[in-house]
């Protein structure tokens, strides 16, 4: 059991440091190739789209898509949140990942720099990532 304790009592959410937390978390388990925490941070209905690729669309195709990434490489990642807006259970940011993947069968190594757009939705009261937008920087 884990427990969380604060010393503020009685204050409202702060929406934006959840939504950093969880840009954080992604990113975290992305580095950690731990596909169960990445699932977590998606809505059952949620779409991938990355540059000049079809769209991902539903968790399922989402986690087929991390099982390859994360068989055949390991990611080494940052992530730079530049703006983020909240409207009620919907939320935007924007942003650019930095770092470098790494291939398993042949260990050689592409530099990342890619922008990003996120749009989020708020689910029982958890943020989860709704549409993930990215390209190069």
């Amino acid at each position: 059991m884990i427990f969380i304790v604060s010393c503020k009592m009685n204050s409202p959410v702060n929406e934006e440091e959840e939504i950093r937390n969880l840009l954080d978390s992604i990113i975290a388990a992305d580095n950690r190739s731990d596909i169960r925490k990445v699932l977590a941070c998606y809505t059952n209905d949620a779409v991938l789209m990355p540059a000049n690729k079809p769209e991902i669309k539903g968790l399922q195709a989402i986690e087929q898509n991390y099982i390859s990434i994360f068989e055949n490489s390991t990611l080494h990642l940052e992530s730079h949140i530049e703006e983020i807006k909240i409207a009620d259970t919907w939320a935007a940011a924007t942003g650019f990942n930095t770092g470098s993947v790494f291939m398993k069968k042949d260990s050689s190594s592409v530099t990342v720099n890619d922008k990003f757009i996120l749009l989020m939705e708020k689910q029982n009261d958890i943020w989860k990532i709704k549409r993930l937008i990215w390209n190069k920087n």
